[in-house]
This record gives C-alpha cells, structure tokens and sequence, in this order.
C-alpha cells in the first residue's frame, strides 16, 4: 500500500499504556468533581439558592469525566489491538484497522510528530483539596455583628414583645461565604489537571505520528484530535467555573459588607439610643445581668414611655432599610445561581455542529503538541465549545 507504514507492535503497546494511564486520570478527576466540586458545606440561608446550582454543575461535570473515560479505555484497547493486527499481517492489516477509527476531517492533515514533542511518558495529575476558608473575613465580621448586636437583643424583645434583631437582620445572611472561594479553587484545580491529560494525550499521539502512515494512521491522528480537543475544552469549563465563582465571590461579599456596615451603623445609632432611652435595669438585663422582672423596674424608676417609644419608631425605620440591602444580597445570590447554571450553556450552541468546532480548531493552528490551554494568552471562555468534538463513547 503506497505510503504505509506501521511500528513493531511494542510501540502500540507504549501508546495504549499511556492511554489506560490517562483513563485512571479521568476517573479519579470524575470522582473529584463529583464530590470536592459538589461541597455545598455552608451554602445555607441567603447562599442556599446556590445549592442546586453547584450540585447540578458538578453532576454535569462527573458525567463528562466518566464519559471521557469510557471513551479513552476503548481507543486503548483499540491501539492495542491494531499492534496485534498489524504484527500479524502488516500491511493486509490496514483495512481491518481502518475500521477501528472515524473518518477525519478533509482538512485535516496527518501530522508529523516526532520524538522532540511526542513522548509515551505519563505525567501525573495533581488535585490537592483546596483549604477551607474558615478565617475568611466575611465569617469575622459576621460573628463580631452578632455579638454587638446581641448586647441589644434582650431589649428590643422586651419592647416589641418578642421580636428578634437577630432573627430578622443576622440569621438570612448567615452562610459560609468563603465557600464560593473553596470551590471556586476546587475547579481551578480540575481544570489543571484536566490539561495535564489532554497534554498527555497529544504527545502520545505525537510520539505515534511519525512512525505510523496510512488511511488509519491518518483516522487515528483524528480521532486523538477530538479527544485532546475535547478533554482540554472540558478543562476549559472548569477554569470558566472557577472564574464565575471567584467573580460572584466578591460580588456577593460586597453585598454582604454592606448589610454588615448597616447593621453596624444600626448599633452604634439607634440601638445606643434605645438603650439610653431604656436606661436602667432593662439596659443591665440585656448585657446579661440584672433582674429577671426590667417591666417592674421600668415603672419603679419612672421611665419616659414616649421616649422608649420614639427610639423604637426610628430604630424600625432604620431595620427596613436594612432589610432592603438584605434583599440586594439576596438578588445578587440569585444571580450568581444563574450564571453557574449557563457555564453549561456555554457549549449548547457547538455541541449541535461538532465538525465546525473541529475545523475552527484547525484553522486556528491547535493541532500541535503540548498542554497549548497553559498559554498565558489561552483564553477559556472560547475554548470551552472544544467540548462538542468529544466522541461519542
């Protein structure tokens, strides 16, 4: 067959072995996202609209990986057996392996490769679980708020017999906002690894090129193109994922701060004038000491009702205000939930045409050895839609 050429089958099974590495990669990747990126520890009260969110991103993301690893385990045992067949009969084999591999692209050429950029060598995936983010500031300011506000609290139940300034103003923007930065670490960590398998892939396939020619070759080289293509799109997400998190993180903690400094405003205002005006025993009773009866001592010591009555007018006036920016902080976590939820939109639009994602590939020269996403220039965002040249498994 004119132009064909096929190495011992040693060389196939070099390549197959780095192929079943890398489906060991994609299934420990698998399990990190479905779990490390499904943490919703502490996405409570206001950040509970974002639990669904980053569940179903994280289920999404899982499916890919174990998808992928389907995939890889078969094109393994397929080189394998391509080695086996070509050992046998060489050249007469090239029909029967033919048929293992897609038919590519017109455009797309079967490439050169070479040993200065191809290698059968494994390099491993790092996934360190990102630190929990437990002296994260907002968490400070929130426990200082609840405990200047709590010196308050026994009075303000008393006058407005039994409402609580915790309950109405702190409790809602409870949460552990530092898990947003958690995960958000979590994806960025994926997305390298992610890019560390699709580099793996293509110098595997590189260190193949130079040595096997042919249709098949040709067919293969293609096949392998999808899938570092796609895999590294998939990493692309992740690095998308981490961004919207990152970004929401502070958006959201802005919101947050601002809740903060009014309630704290709150304090140092109109909560001080109502405990002036509700000076005395009720004041003692409210930091924790005094009588069990302030009602009793209100009357003994002859307090100004109307001026009780007055701080309370302007204390609610200032609560509702409050609660308006609570209402902002909880708008602002809707819509973090919205854009996790369209990461996955990002890709709708190519995955209904992969063999234009394939030739936009192409025709932007990504048809080349090496982790090409760690390019200070590489843009995510766009690299994303690599996701639709995915084979089907």
């Amino acid at each position: 067959m004119s132009g064909f050429h096929a190495p011992p089958a040693s060389e196939f099974d070099a390549l197959a072995g780095l192929f079943d590495a890398q489906r060991g990669h994609l299934g420990t990747l698998g399990n990190y996202a479905g779990t490390t990126c499904a943490n919703t520890d502490g996405l409570a009260h206001a950040l509970s609209f974002l639990q669904q969110p980053v569940v179903d991103l994280s289920t999404f993301m899982n499916n890919k990986y174990f998808d992928c690893q389907g995939g890889i385990g078969k094109v393994a045992g397929d080189v394998r057996d391509t080695g086996y067949e070509y050992a046998q009969s060489d050249a007469r084999a090239e029909s029967t392996v033919r048929a293992s591999y897609p038919s590519p692209l017109g455009a797309f050429q079967e490439i050169a490769g070479g040993p200065s950029v191809g290698s059968y060598n494994d390099i491993d995936i790092e996934l360190a679980p990102p630190e929990d983010d437990a002296e994260d500031i907002i968490k400070a300011n929130l426990d200082h708020v609840m405990l200047a506000l709590g010196t308050i609290e026994h009075i303000w139940r008393w006058v407005t017999g039994g409402d609580s300034l915790l309950e109405r103003l702190v409790t809602p923007i409870m949460g552990n906002y530092g898990q947003l930065k958690y995960l958000s670490a979590a994806y960025a960590s994926l997305g390298d690894a992610t890019y560390t398998v699709a580099g793996n892939l293509r110098r595997g396939t590189y260190k193949m090129a130079p040595q096997w020619n042919g249709e098949a070759a040709t067919a293969f080289e293609y096949l392998m193109f999808r899938w570092h293509m796609g895999i590294g799109g998939l990493g692309d997400l992740d690095k998308v994922a981490s961004q919207v998190l990152r970004d929401g993180y502070y958006t959201v903690a802005t919101l947050v701060q601002a809740v903060l400094d009014a309630i704290g405003a709150f304090i140092n205002h109109e909560g001080k004038k109502l405990v002036e005006a509700a000076a005395g025993t009720a004041a003692i009773e409210a930091v924790g000491g005094g009588p069990e009866d302030p009602v009793a001592d209100v009357v003994a010591v002859g307090w100004d009702a109307w001026k009780i009555y007055q701080a309370v007018s302007i204390a609610i006036a200032a609560i509702n205000e409050i609660i308006k920016l609570i209402g902002k902080l909880i708008d602002g976590v809707k819509e973090l939930a919205a854009d996790i939820d369209e990461i996955k939109e990002l890709i709708s639009d190519a995955t209904e045409d992969p063999g234009k994602a394939a030739q936009d590939a192409l025709d932007q020269g990504l048809n080349r050895a090496g982790e090409i996403e760690k390019d200070q220039f590489w843009n995510p965002k766009l690299g994303a839609a690599r996701i639709a040249m995915l084979p089907q498994s």
